[in-house]
């Protein structure tokens, strides 16, 4: 290969895959809203039943109304019996049938991280599936628990819809009728559609023992299989990411082709990009929906160039070899790229490739992605109202100099919105930097930039619920794993627990008439600016960890040259 290696097909792909993904994204938000609002859509004949039943035997009236504080004391609640079922499951797995190949029950630490990382939708994997989880595990542990992570986020982002678009109540809806709809009307069908797509294209789904085969040399090999394009499925589309094989869709059984890359990596996008313009549409502002998609779309393909320039360029200082190691070579360097930047950007944490293999600049990207907190388009319904936080700051500022009180959608932004505002935007930053700090002193001296590189990397991969690391550093010790744990809850409660109180609190107001700044956030100025605090905000508080990590590492590349 050359430099300027890129052909013409990687570019048409891209392309096709940015069109694809623009002209999708307001035909499902605006369904998703239908849904969310309980209005009848298109697929309410045929699963309409399925909803009504769920209700009846749960004994749920999907018309009870629920204050924010019962809201999120509901939404806890459930993912905590989640995760203790999850837990027992791992645990029991030995007892339990679909396990052919005889795997133990899986240790209590294990299962403890397993259990939190599934019901979080972070899934940090510190043991590789393929030789540890039974097939009832990867149903119950992976499978069923990407549904129920889903269906929290896209209830969250109902409730928190509802907190603008509702006029001095005091109630948020009800989150089990809004976790119900979630799954039975979006995540349901999508994930059926998704799953035979794959299956169409060679991604195995099977419930017999692994295969013992006969290699060319001779020698025996374990070829392992299971219930792979249904897991797959639901994990890109809720953002959960986890694989069904310790390399992820690296693995030729769990992304064949092409078209399958294809495929799941814009199902990542999905309902990321979808949520924005459902935000519009349930708060009854579709011009909103719109500017905020394109805020998130600009930092996507501003990350995204980039990393496609680092790695296209990057053959001037080093050797051509080095560079494709631990890339995607069935499908190019540039869908390599292209996944891990989505990835990142919607905190799935899925791979295709080993982040470690790309460039410094590369891994710069994706380490942004993750640090701005969730916000890139970010995991389904919970990053629209953690970019909220940022449109939370942009009102503050603009309005502060003009000297109006803040507000947004005609909803004044008081104290108690701001000073949860600010929990949601700094108590983040400062864990990552703590726990960067805490794991690079417990590393000790001796290290280069890229350990440090893969320590910050890991420490915002799990605050920010994405569950990919990069570089060689072993997060399957007791240490690394119950600090793992502590941190997906964290983050997790620090996604959730905002945007539910500021809702609440915004519900019980009245709405104004629409202001000046009202249209102004309309304006391309103000969405400029918006990108412009992100960006600021992000680079002020991490660049000393930029410079010390994949910063360091490009200079070195550059001056070394290999």
């Amino acid at each position: 290969m050359a430099p300027n290696s890129f052909t013409f097909i990687d570019w048409f792909e891209i392309l096709i895959f940015w069109g694809l993904f623009i002209a999708i994204s307001p035909i499902l938000g605006k369904y998703m809203a239908n849904v969310l609002e309980g209005k009848r859509t298109f697929l309410s004949p045929l699963l309409g039943p399925l909803e009504r039943l769920t209700y009846r035997v749960a004994g749920i009236d999907p018309n009870e109304e629920m204050s924010a504080l019962r809201y999120l004391s509901t939404l806890l609640g459930f993912a905590l019996l989640a995760g203790v079922f999850t837990f027992l499951v791992l645990s029991a797995q030995h007892l339990l049938p679909l396990n052919p190949q005889g795997f133990p029950g899986i240790n209590g630490r294990d299962a403890l991280n397993s259990a939190i990382s599934a019901v979080t939708g972070t899934h940090w994997q510190t043991l590789p599936p393929e030789t540890n989880y039974s097939y009832a595990s990867h149903l119950a542990g992976s499978t069923l628990q990407s549904f129920v992570s889903g269906g929290f986020g896209l209830a969250i982002l109902a409730a928190f819809s509802r907190g603008f678009s509702r006029n001095k109540e005091e109630t948020l809806g009800n989150f089990f009728a809004d976790f119900t709809r979630a799954i039975v009307y979006i995540l349901l069908p999508l994930s059926i559609l998704l799953a035979v797509s794959l299956i169409i294209q060679g991604v195995i789904q099977s419930f017999d023992p692994y295969v013992t085969a006969t290699t060319w040399e001779g020698e025996t090999q374990v070829i392992p299989q299971g219930p792979v394009a249904t897991e797959i499925a639901i994990s890109q589309l809720s953002g959960g990411g986890g694989g069904f094989f310790n390399v992820g869709s690296a693995h030729p059984l769990e992304n064949p082709s092409a078209l399958s890359n294809f495929f799941e990596c814009l199902a990542m996008l999905l309902i990321p990009g979808a949520a924005p313009y459902a935000f519009g549409a349930l708060t009854k502002s579709k011009g909103q929906g719109l500017w905020i998609f394109t805020v998130m779309f600009i930092l996507w393909i501003a990350g995204l160039s980039l990393a496609l320039w680092s790695e296209n360029h990057i053959f001037e200082h080093i050797k051509v070899d080095a560079l494709l190691e631990g890339k995607e070579s069935r499908i190019g360097i540039a869908n390599s790229v292209s996944w891990a930047t989505v990835a990142t950007a919607t905190s799935n944490g899925s791979l295709n490739s080993a982040l470690g293999s790309a460039t410094p600049i590369s891994q710069s990207v994706y380490l942004f992605n993750l640090l701005a907190g969730n916000v890139i388009f970010g995991q389904p319904g919970i990053g629209i109202c953690n970019f909220f936080l940022f449109i939370g700051l942009t009102v503050i500022l603009a309005e502060l100099l003009v000297g109006r009180t803040p507000e947004y959608l005609g909803k004044q932004l008081e104290w108690r919105e701001i000073r949860w505002i600010g929990v949601g935007l700094y108590l983040p930053n400062f864990l990552i930097l703590l726990g960067t700090a805490i794991l690079a002193m417990r590393a000790g001296t001796g290290h280069t930039p890229v350990d440090f590189t893969g320590l910050a990397y890991g420490v915002a991969s799990v605050l920010r619920l994405n569950g990919s690391r990069i570089g060689s550093i072993d997060f399957s010790q007791p240490f690394y794993s119950y600090a793992s744990s502590i941190g997906m809850v964290l983050g997790w409660l620090l996604s959730v627990i905002p945007p539910l109180l500021i809702a609440g609190h915004l519900v019980r107001k009245r709405i104004y008439p629409e202001g000046s700044l009202e249209f102004a956030l309309l304006n391309r100025r103000i969405a400029l600016f918006c990108v412009f605090l992100i960006l600021a905000f992000n680079f002020i508080i991490y660049l000393p960890l930029m410079l010390i990590g994949p910063l360091a590492q490009d200079i070195a590349i550059i001056q070394g040259g290999s």
